[in-house]
């Protein structure tokens, strides 16, 4: 948008007369009528050219990055050792967002691993952090933002799930998540009990433990366990071991199951499982498959039955990775986003995931029922003037849904197109700010009755409540 038709927005928005205001309560009750016309993303082919650029450095030991949908100002950064960093505008903080260094141990597996947002954070602020402590138990916990949107409230803590370490204390899992139904995901390793065996393959496939699965906990709905402070959450009805065994179960069968992603187009989950003996594993739940998947850990690993264990009967009804990678090409899968974003044209809907001891980069792609299109990245993916990314331990998205890579080593890196970046079509993003919102509803709504050529949306010549029902059907981040 020019700059002179968007002063010429805000100039109508500064109207107060009655007939306006009536205008745009009747422009609110005609707006929620018409269909909802969803904006996607520009199509191209599968080989645009990516490179990554170096955005900060000078980082301690970060893990993870995280961001609230739709914010492109502020990227979060999370720190194994208890801090969670904020970069606001492109600069990095002097002040940690959240600081529970006190809390969480200083070792080489462990530490502040995950954070999400909760869908309803701009209403009641909540976020959840996945970390050990130093007794030796893994942490969910949900904080609150203060009045101060970029500084939590660290008295608002409250513990929705801690667990007493099962074994070595490591493979504790990492990502938290929430579905688009709105329940927490929390994947769980087998506490490094596998050298132990068969300790780690009863946890890993008993439905009376909660290690080796995939959780999945009602974090808004009524306590459970009112009387366990550790256990602080519902049970959705609809998880499928609900009176078979634990009923937070969703999935079994998983060793170290580090990082996931939602796909926030289809709903669908992927995992990204660390190997032992032969392989490293991505798995796939689709979003209407109700769960109950049985991904074989340890009696199996990729598509091998008994990887280096003794009388393991592989005979059990399984469900196989939808892609795997040898030893040889990497030794610790660190997923990974679906990409949705806009600059990267031609790689929507592809999961992005890494190694962290080799440094490799790949994305893939389901079509029909399986996944297919896997694409190597690794060599366009070197920062120009800057030494290969290595140490990776997360690939996560800004509040744009564009890719940003995490180096363990203290740096973030963000996948950028090579030349001319590709773009989404975005009805209602009238500011520019690559985000609708509220300003820009504001913005439409001044120009209600009239024939505002920028909020024309669909070139009725009448701003009315279809250009409103565009509006909101391209709410939120422009992806």
């Amino acid at each position: 948008m020019r700059a002179t038709d968007l002063d010429a927005l805000v100039a109508f928005s500064r109207r107060s007369d009655l007939a306006f205001a009536r205008r745009v309560i009747l422009g609110v009750i005609i707006g929620v009528m018409p269909l909802l016309l969803l904006a996607s993303p520009a199509s191209g082919g599968d080989d645009f050219p990516i490179t990554s650029q170096l955005i900060q450095a000078d980082l301690e030991a970060p893990t993870y990055v995280a961001s609230i949908p739709g914010d492109t100002r502020r990227l979060f950064v999370v720190e194994k050792y208890g801090h969670v960093r904020l970069i606001l505008d492109g600069v990095l903080q002097d002040e940690s967002f959240l600081d529970i260094d006190a809390l969480v141990p200083d070792q080489d597996w462990n530490g502040m691993l995950g954070l999400c947002f909760d869908p309803n954070y701009q209403s009641n602020g909540f976020f959840y952090v996945q970390h050990t402590l130093s007794d030796g138990r893994l942490s969910v916990a949900r904080y609150a933002v203060s009045d101060d949107p970029d500084v939590a409230d660290h008295a608002s803590r409250h513990t929705v799930l801690e667990l007493p370490f099962p074994g070595a204390g490591h493979h504790v899992g990492g990502w938290i998540g929430f579905g688009p139904e709105g329940h927490l995901y929390v994947p769980l390793g087998d506490g490094g009990t596998t050298t132990t065996f068969p300790m780690g393959g009863a946890l890993s496939q008993s439905l009376a433990e909660p290690w080796g699965k995939l959780l999945r906990l009602d974090v808004h709905g009524t306590d459970a366990f009112p009387d366990d402070a550790n256990r602080n959450y519902a049970i959705p009805k609809d998880n499928p071991f609900v009176g078979a065994g634990l009923g937070e179960i969703y999935a079994l069968g998983l060793r170290n199951p580090f990082r996931a992603d939602f796909d926030d187009v289809t709903g669908d989950l992927w995992i990204a499982d660390v190997g032992r003996f032969s392989s490293e594993e991505v798995n796939f739940i689709a979003v209407d498959s109700g769960g109950g998947q049985n991904f074989g850990w340890n009696c199996v690993e990729g598509f091998v039955c008994n990887p280096g264990l003794p009388d393991c009967d592989c005979g059990f009804e399984r469900v196989d990775p939808v892609y795997e990678y040898p030893r040889e090409l990497g030794c610790s899968i660190s997923g990974g986003s679906v990409y949705n974003g806009c600059r990267l044209e031609g790689l929507q809907g592809r999961f992005f995931f890494g190694d962290w001891c080799t440094g490799r980069i790949w994305s893939a792609r389901r079509i029909e029922g399986s996944t297919t299109d896997v694409i190597e990245h690794t060599s366009s993916l070197v920062p120009p003037g800057q030494p290969p990314i290595t140490r990776i331990t997360g690939i996560g998205v800004d509040g744009a849904g564009e890719l940003v890579v995490v180096s363990g080593e203290g740096s973030l890196f963000r996948i950028e197109p090579e030349g001319k970046a590709g773009g989404c079509t975005c009805p209602g993003d009238f500011n520019g700010d690559g985000v609708v919102d509220g300003a820009d509803i504001g913005l439409l709504l001044a120009t209600w009755g009239t024939a505002h050529p920028e909020a024309d949306l669909d070139g009725s010549g009448l701003i009315d409540g279809a250009d409103l029902g565009l509006l909101l059907g391209s709410w939120g981040s422009c992806v």
